[in-house]
């Protein structure tokens, strides 16, 4: 006989497991525990494999191995069964050693995508739940579903993988793909002093992860849409791995972060895909407000000058713009050459300090830095120049250069005389991804024999690369090539836009002969809307669409806006072919076209768009994959083999429609 105290005990884990039941049924599912059996099948299985005993965190077990298990206890884990039955003797017998001795046997339990499914030591694990232990030891069967690109939680399982493999940490897990490799690079440069038989995966756990996690379920983390580890990421990435996180040093900043953390996952972000067009009354209104006196002090960081960066170059446009159109109400600075790591922080901070009202940073590698200056200067409108996410305290802007892409692949695609055309690429981010796509979506649409052979420099504006690139293109027989860096002031070589090739006589060298067409990007076009209406006060009205300040806007103009457009020379190409880039640039105009229009099909045939559906911003700001009428491959770049910070930046998710 079990004395009162366990008795009771017994009775009130079943009475709460009965709540626990009568809840989950009410909101139309099972009351029981999930069993593993129901979850999946054998076909479903790439492989099964032992990976030994580990200490697991409780709240990682939701569920029992078969459904003959499952109906003993209800969601929570807590037992269901009558109190005169011999689970609920064998139940109070584990409560009461568990009290005098503590529960050290290991479970045996299956792991699946993360969760675990008890085989064995299913009571065990419900008398350690009820007294809110943190873990137990399990042996652990892994069961290893076949991997599947468009199923977000599969390829985040698949990165779960190697961080586990490396670290042997169970309980972190992500939301989004891409952000276990990131950990890896953190993690990678974080070498703390250690205690015997401590690895530093070990302690980042238990002085970094445990510590934050207090933290941040203290200020109601767990009210948001994201993991922990999703905001300890967002931590790292600004403020990089300390030794250690302590209540003391780090509480204020971790409270300053929510407002980033709400916004992580942009569920709650707007895609503005064109400048907000103001009613008749709201002109009026904007009309009858008074153009503010006060000169507005505007901030430009630059990764490179003028002189030695077509992207730079084409910034520096926008800014000298805004002061020939705006004139005496406004007072730019600039700082060139700015590092494109953590340093970068140092300048942007140097140039907030003299009292700025707004800031653009025109390089993705500066999203990071953007954001903690933006904490500390919030009286500061912070921009960043990146097709990534708008966080809550700065604006991401882009182009739809892909728009232009495509209006290049249809000239491509009428011109060659092989059907072979070849793409110097730059780097493997989705922003170039996309480009490449959208340029052979145009060359097939008016030849659908056209094959683009895309070759990578893996480098950004590169002269001897990119010209290496076409001559190697050239010498398969290739008659014309497409290039995505813009051209630089200073290069002799000109190996930019969409051009043909001729065999230089002296060098033996095939060298850029005629040129096509070429991207053009009017960044003053936006510079100018964002000054103006902040100038008059219809800042809410254009880009708030007169709602709270603090929304997060992703502005991403196509050609619509002007931010983009193709610039081809009307001598070297035919009149009938300009009629039809012009009638579909018209097309893009009055979004009666979208360049990524399902159904569109990768390399290996698979349907990525289906029919009916175009493409999403989410969707081609991610793009990791090639459309089927291109050879070659988008590479997965080893750390070892970067070369530029921006490609740091991005590990690019595969986001289906």
């Amino acid at each position: 006989m079990y004395n009162e105290t366990t008795v009771e005990i017994y009775r009130q884990a079943q009475k709460q497991a009965k709540t626990n039941f009568l809840k989950r049924v009410s909101d139309g599912g099972s009351g029981y525990l999930p069993a593993l059996d129901g979850l999946i099948r054998h076909t479903d299985i790439a492989s099964e494999l032992n990976i030994g005993t580990h200490e697991i965190p409780l709240k990682k077990i939701i569920g029992t191995a078969s459904h003959s298990r499952a109906t003993a206890f209800a969601r929570n884990f807590y037992p269901i069964q009558q109190l005169n039955t011999e689970f609920a003797s064998k139940w109070m017998m584990l409560y009461d050693a568990h009290l005098s001795d503590g529960i050290r046997d290991s479970i045996t339990a299956y792991e699946y995508l993360n969760w675990f499914y008890v085989r064995e030591g299913n009571k065990r694990v419900s008398v350690l739940k009820y007294n809110n232990a943190y873990s137990i030891n399990a042996e652990i069967r892994r069961i290893i579903p076949k991997r599947d690109p468009s199923d977000m939680t599969n390829t985040i399982y698949y990165e779960f993988l190697e961080f586990n493999k490396l670290t042997q940490i169970f309980t972190i897990w992500f939301s989004r793909p891409g952000r276990f490799p990131k950990l890896i690079q953190h993690l990678s440069g974080y070498n703390p002093k250690l205690l015997l038989n401590v690895n530093k995966y070990q302690k980042f756990f238990s002085n970094i992860y445990m510590p934050f996690s207090k933290i941040y379920h203290e200020l109601d983390g767990d009210k948001l849409d994201i993991t922990t580890a999703d905001a300890l990421l967002q931590f790292l990435d600004l403020y990089g791995i300390p030794d250690e996180i302590t209540e003391r040093e780090h509480r204020t900043t971790i409270k300053k972060l929510f407002p980033e953390f709400e916004t992580l996952n942009s569920s709650v972000a707007t895609d503005l895909t064109s400048p907000q067009k103001r009613s008749a009354s709201n002109v009026i209104n904007a009309i009858a407000k008074k153009v503010t006196n006060k000169k507005l002090k505007i901030g430009f960081i630059n990764a490179k000058s003028p002189e030695t960066s077509g992207w730079t170059n084409s910034h520096e446009q926008g800014r000298q713009h805004i002061i020939s159109m705006l004139g005496k109400m406004v007072e730019t600075t600039y700082i060139n050459d700015v590092p494109q790591d953590e340093n970068a922080y140092d300048y942007i901070d140097k140039l907030a300090a003299k009292k700025m009202d707004v800031i653009f940073t025109t390089s993705p590698t500066f999203k990071n830095t953007t954001i903690k200056a933006a904490l500390e200067y919030p009286k500061i409108k912070f921009f960043n120049c990146s097709a990534e996410d708008s966080s809550k305290n700065v604006r991401s802007f882009f182009g739809r250069i892909h728009e232009v892409r495509f209006l290049m692949g249809l000239i491509a695609g009428s011109l060659t005389k092989t059907d072979q055309i070849g793409y110097v690429a730059s780097y493997p981010i989705p922003e170039v991804i996309s480009s490449i796509n959208a340029f052979a979506l145009g060359a097939a649409m008016v030849n659908p024999l056209a094959r683009v052979h895309v070759r990578w420099m893996y480098r950004w504006e590169n002269e001897s690369l990119s010209f290496q690139g076409a001559h190697e293109l050239s010498e398969m027989g290739i008659d014309l090539i497409s290039q995505d860096d813009l051209p630089i002031l200073k290069s002799k070589k000109k190996a930019y836009g969409l051009f043909s090739t001729k065999r230089d006589e002296k060098t033996g060298l095939f060298e850029p002969h005629k040129h096509f067409a070429i991207p053009i990007w009017h960044w003053g076009v936006f510079y100018e809307k964002v000054i103006s209406n902040i100038l008059n006060d219809t800042w809410k009205l254009f880009f708030e669409g007169g709602k709270t300040d603090s929304r997060p806007i992703n502005i991403w103009w196509g050609i619509n806006s002007g931010l983009v457009d193709i610039f081809y020379s009307t001598t070297l190409i035919p009149r009938d072919t300009q009629k039809f880039v012009e009638f579909m640039r018209r097309m893009l105009i009055q979004d009666e076209l979208a360049v990524f229009e399902g159904p569109v099909f990768d390399q290996a045939g698979h349907i990525r768009i289906p029919e009916g559906k175009n493409g999403s911003r989410a969707h081609i700001v991610k793009m990791n994959w090639f459309v089927n009428n291109i050879i070659g491959e988008v590479p997965v770049l080893e750390k070892d083999s970067i070369h530029d910070p921006l490609t740091e930046q991005f590990n690019p998710s595969t986001t289906d429609i």
